[in-house]
């Protein structure tokens, strides 16, 4: 008969993990409402893939501007977290996406937008329903932007955010490792990061910096547990 181990010595099982990556970014500097960011790369089909989306916009001053709504895939995507500040948003949305290796992004605002930019991850196992997310908005000139979350063992956090800007800045993330960073349109610049967090953190801090103090920034910091 085999050895039974005693209970000090069996190890707690290993939460699941998010095995997230991401896809790619894409801009579009056309005045419309309703941005299509045709046959983009999902990744592999899979019943419990999720898509998020990360989404910075900015119209004429004025009018505040807000999405109406996201489409992956064909997909309506959930709102997770959005920061406005008037005519300048960033967002995040989620969709669990199963079938098809590509697809389209639609983005559609409630009035006229000047330009848009979007990043994309696949996140298979996420559970969308239970995402802990903030932000954090400057409409004045910063060079930060910091928010904190509730991060569960295992999750895969994403922060992505934009800022105004006359000359070519750059962000980093501290916490986090960097996925894009480039020119929208214009001023108008995006950013984002992202990175597996295996243990948990009941306050996990990223905080956002540019190289140059801007007309306005913003930033939403989301983690994505496994179901």
């Amino acid at each position: 008969m085999g050895i039974i181990p005693s209970p000090q010595y069996l190890q707690p099982a290993r939460p699941e993990t998010v095995d997230g990556s991401f896809l790619g970014s894409d801009t579009d500097g056309t005045d419309q409402t309703t941005f299509t960011f045709a046959s983009k790369t999902l990744g592999a089909a899979q019943s419990d893939r999720v898509i998020v989306v990360g989404v910075t916009g900015i119209g004429t001053t004025g009018a505040a501007r807000s999405i109406s709504s996201v489409t992956i895939g064909g997909v309506t995507a959930t709102e997770i977290h959005t920061e406005t500040n008037s005519h300048q948003v960033v967002a995040q949305y989620a969709a669990v996406v199963p079938t098809g290796t590509t697809g389209d992004i639609v983005v559609t605002w409630n009035t006229t937008m000047n330009q848009v930019g979007v990043g994309w991850w696949r996140l298979p196992g996420a559970d969308i329903a239970s995402v802990a997310a903030a932000g954090d908005e400057n409409g004045a000139a910063d060079t930060t932007q910091t928010a904190s979350v509730n991060v569960a063992a295992g999750s895969f956090v994403i922060a992505n955010s934009y800022n105004v800007n006359s000359s070519a800045a750059t962000a980093s993330y501290d916490t986090l490792d960097e996925d894009y960073d480039s020119n929208v349109d214009g001023t108008h610049y995006h950013a984002a990061a992202s990175r597996l967090i295996e243990t948990a953190d009941a306050s996990r801090q990223t905080e956002c910096t540019v190289t140059a103090s801007s007309g306005g920034g913003g930033m939403v910091l989301a983690s994505y547990p496994h179901t």
